[in-house]
């Protein structure tokens, strides 16, 4: 292809030379360590071949590379197809769907929005005013684009091969959602534990009376560094059993901080969510555990909070299977928030496997198991129709 420009390819270095002395080298990154043989490099282009399959901190490595003496004004390019809604990539693109499929809005492709990394911290802005009056004058906030594309608009593509679109149709739904629609919250059901179909969505006005309300935490602190891009978070799930006989998720939050903030922030919280609302703390078994326990429940309990344990003995598939079943059979209703998506993304992709982010799972299924703990739904209890529960408690309360 670059052959009529006077470029030579030499194939052991995988580098394309041009008669300026300008070059092109191809190379991978396969292990996250790899980013380090780019230490010193200065670079007026950089591109990433599908870009999901490489972490945040890789990415943002090779952006500081992005720097010259040439009057060439450094850029970057990634090219990717959709992923989960819990990738890293999907904070930058949510912008430019549609949010109730998931799938890009033509109308917002190519808008310039803004992006300013503190500390490993991604904010993100519509515009550079925003981040300004959060963060001062002083910023240097990065531009960035996103530009939907699908195999539709490979024209090239579809006239050399017409059975393609064919190909795609023929795929099994989240492949062929994701690949021929473009779709970024197409995923498994949940490995047939979740879908996020049975759970009725509602306004946080319609929530009747509350028999009881619990927000359980899954803890983590460990904060994002290079050499620990991606750690777990401290995830809590709010959830109340209700008069009407349906379990309400009423908000679902996670964060990374160090200890020290993370039991602030688990303090601020539990001051929004009010007395009324009890706190569910993971215990351990063993020494340790009760150690870290009561440094955990200790500012809570000094605050007047109702604090209660929640036992980690089972695995997270067996606690989480309670939940998975009361949505089956269309007891839980999940309150509109900015945070479902979310929410559903990781419900629907846990399998058990260990594979994936499971903090919320494991808050919801603690929640959940501590709504109906020592309770039973009767023997001759059966739900039809959500209308037929009337005014009456199932959980008989």
């Amino acid at each position: 292809m670059w052959k009529p420009f006077g470029c030579e390819f030499k194939e052991t270095s995988l580098t394309a030379i041009f008669p300026s002395g300008a070059t092109i080298k191809f190379s991978h990154m396969e292990r996250e360590d790899d980013k380090q043989s780019w230490q010193g490099s200065q670079m007026t282009f950089v591109a990433f071949d599908e870009c999901a399959h490489f972490t945040e901190s890789q990415v943002f490595y090779m952006l500081s590379r992005l720097r010259s003496k040439s009057k060439v004004k450094p850029y970057m390019r990634m090219t990717c197809n959709p992923e989960y809604s819990d990738h890293w990539l999907y904070k930058f693109v949510k912008p430019y769907l549609d949010l109730s499929t998931g799938i890009p809005d033509r109308s917002k492709s190519a808008k310039t929005r803004y992006m300013l990394n503190l500390d490993g911290k991604i904010h993100l802005a519509e515009n550079r005013k925003e981040l300004v009056d959060q963060f001062g004058a002083n910023i240097r906030p990065k531009t960035f684009s996103f530009i939907a594309g699908n195999c539709y608009d490979n024209q090239i593509l579809l006239k050399n091969n017409p059975d393609y679109i064919s190909n795609l149709e023929a795929m099994d739904r989240v492949q062929r959602e994701r690949l021929l629609l473009g779709s970024w919250h197409a995923s498994l059901a949940g490995s047939g534990y979740f879908q996020r179909s049975n759970c009725d969505l509602v306004s946080p006005f319609s929530v009747p009376k509350r028999i009881r309300t619990v927000r359980a935490w899954d803890l983590a602190v460990t904060e994002p560094s290079e050499v620990n891009p991606n750690p777990d978070w401290t995830a809590g799930v709010k959830m109340s059993l209700c008069d009407d006989g349906f379990f309400y998720v009423e908000h679902s939050t996670k964060f990374r901080h160090n200890p020290h903030l993370v039991q602030e922030k688990i303090l601020q919280t539990a001051n929004i969510d009010g007395r009324g609302c009890f706190v569910s703390i993971p215990k351990d078994p063993g020494a340790q555990g009760k150690i870290a326990y009561q440094m955990w429940t200790r500012p809570l309990i000094a605050s007047g909070f109702k604090v209660k344990e929640a036992k980690t003995r089972k695995g997270k598939l067996e606690r989480f299977m309670g939940f998975a079943n009361a949505c089956e059979n269309g007891l839980v209703r999940v309150v509109k928030g900015d945070w479902n998506d979310e929410f559903f993304a990781q419900l629907e992709i846990f399998d058990g496997s260990g594979k994936t982010k499971d903090d919320i799972v494991d808050s919801c299924s603690d929640s959940y198991n501590f709504l109906v703990s020592g309770r039973k739904l009767p023997d001759n209890f059966k739900l039809t129709m959500p209308s037929e529960l009337g005014k009456t408690n199932p959980f008989n309360f």
